[in-house]
């Protein structure tokens, strides 16, 4: 729920508001262009110099337009769980697409949820290679820690 001094996007858009540039980008919750599960929206954002893309329950691999709009992102939210969403496989191609300097693997299995999701090392036996740090549940940072030459994946506790 909205606190009262809150704003809440749900619909593309561009705009600043209280110092946060904030762009939605549409994309579809399926693969087949949303004709089984509408559209949605990719929000990209930008906070004291740190940019932030969270894909939402995107559902189909992006194409070089989209990629354009999001990219260069510093973190970049990506579902990885397979139903209702990408799997880890289509994770992994817009991840190097995208050229995040962070990927945070989302919509996944965690134990007690009665949805049927892949687990997130699906995700991260298919992006071996990469430095893959368990990071808690916050992180603090400063831009000059974020990693350069390649993605990280930051995996939050559950």
């Amino acid at each position: 729920m909205a606190g009262a001094d809150s704003t809440v996007f749900d619909k593309p858009v561009m705009t600043v508001e209280k110092g946060v540039r904030i762009e939605g980008i549409n994309a579809f919750h399926d693969a087949d262009g949303g004709v089984k599960r509408g559209k949605v929206t990719i929000f990209r954002f930008e906070v004291d110099g740190t940019s932030f893309c969270h894909l939402g329950d995107l559902g189909h691999t992006l194409g070089e337009t989209t990629v354009d709009k999001i990219a260069p992102v510093d973190f970049l939210f990506v579902p990885v769980g397979d139903t209702f969403t990408i799997g880890p496989q289509s994770a992994k191609s817009v991840v190097e697409s995208i050229g995040p300097k962070v990927a945070v693997p989302m919509h996944y299995r965690v134990p007690g949820l009665s949805i049927s999701l892949q687990p997130v090392q699906k995700f991260l036996d298919v992006v071996k290679g990469r430095r893959i740090s368990q990071v808690g549940n916050e992180v603090e940072f400063a831009q000059d820690d974020l990693p350069e030459g390649g993605t990280e994946i930051w995996v939050f506790s559950k």
